[in-house]
């Protein structure tokens, strides 16, 4: 009688292990990376995609269904440093550490191995990325490449942007409103120049004494740049954020602002611009109108990405704490079950 008690108990315990894995087919795999870390979001409608260097997933804004993203689901690596996305031409990018790029269209993740493939010596880590209308600015460790998104394939390349033709990290790009001048937050400061118009058809940006070198702060590298309602904004760690007024730069002073915190993405969304701050994000409507959204008492540490959806919900990435929601007041986390962290040393 014993006997068959156990019998029946480990009959009853594998029914119970297949009931909870059938949502895998036999013969593939499913990830199960953590997913307390997202240092780069995207939205495109109501699917916001989220990524680290660790891991990636999506979340459906509408129900909050998060599903994995991973080479399984068509990656081509798993080293993700941004994610952008341009909802009117319905065009994604995935820029990864190796200078790799995933684009995506209509859905379909295609393969674009321009800059990994390259004789380009140093790193080739994609740091932003800017889509205005068919053409992607890339930002990387040794320049900036323009990809024609109609054509795939690469339009122009502006190289080692430094004097004398040293290297120069970009970290990111904009236009202006007019999208006659081009404005790179690099290692060395802010760089402009007129971009291509009809007036300026032989212009080289390949040259880099076409560019010019802005220093709001001097000797300090420029995080990241941005364009609000005919005005271009740049964010310095550990010093602010800078808005042009002609000809001069001028700090807007940020509410308590946190001297020692690094700043990371400035975007355009929902009419204004989100500043990622680590524990302070900030919502620019102009110079002198800004909302302070703080992190104090463990909402959140360090918040590298933020983005709106359209029913006018903040996210942020936080590279400790993953995806988070502001709703009414309040802050929701979301992650998928996996381990807390990737540096895992066995398992049972």
């Amino acid at each position: 009688m014993r006997l068959f008690s156990i019998l029946v108990l480990l009959l009853f315990s594998s029914v119970l292990y297949g009931q909870n894995n059938t949502n895998i087919p036999v013969g593939t795999w499913r990830t199960q990376l953590p997913t307390t870390s997202v240092s780069t979001i995207a939205l495109n409608q109501n699917k916001l995609y989220c990524a680290s260097v660790i891991s990636s997933f999506t979340l459906d804004t509408d129900d909050g269904y998060l599903s994995p993203l991973s080479k399984i689901d068509g990656l081509t690596e798993s080293d993700i440093t941004v994610i952008r996305y341009n909802e009117k031409t319905n065009i994604g990018i995935i820029g990864y550490q190796s200078g790799n790029i995933d684009i995506i269209i209509n859905g379909n993740l295609n393969n674009f191995n321009a800059i990994l493939q390259s004789n380009i010596q140093g790193s080739k880590k994609i740091n932003g990325i800017s889509i205005y209308n068919q053409i992607a600015f890339i930002s990387c460790d040794f320049g900036v490449l323009l990809i024609d998104l109609v054509k795939i394939e690469v339009k122009e390349s502006w190289l080692s942007l430094n004097v004398n033709g040293l290297p120069n990290k970009i970290y990111g790009c904009t236009l202006n409103d007019s999208q006659d001048s081009v404005f790179l937050a690099t290692q060395i400061g802010l760089l402009s120049a007129p971009y291509y118009t009809p007036n300026n058809p032989g212009l080289n940006l390949m040259d880099f004494t076409s560019w010019q070198i802005i220093n709001p702060v001097p000797s300090q590298s420029v995080s990241s740049v941005a364009s609000l309602n005919g005005s271009i904004y740049c964010a310095i760690s550990n010093a602010g954020l800078f808005v042009q007024n002609g000809t001069i730069w001028q700090n807007v002073n940020l509410p308590s602002f946190n001297t020692s915190n690094l700043c990371y993405n400035l975007n355009y969304s929902n009419n204004s611009l989100v500043l990622s701050a680590q524990g302070q994000v900030y919502i620019i409507s102009s110079p002198t109108t800004i909302t302070l959204i703080s992190g104090s008492g463990g909402g959140f540490s360090n918040v590298q990405d933020a983005i709106y959806d359209h029913s006018g919900n903040l996210w942020l990435g936080d590279a400790n704490n993953g995806l988070i929601k502001l709703l009414n007041g309040k802050l929701l986390n979301y992650s998928l079950n996996g381990p807390l962290s990737p540096s895992a040393f066995s398992i049972y």
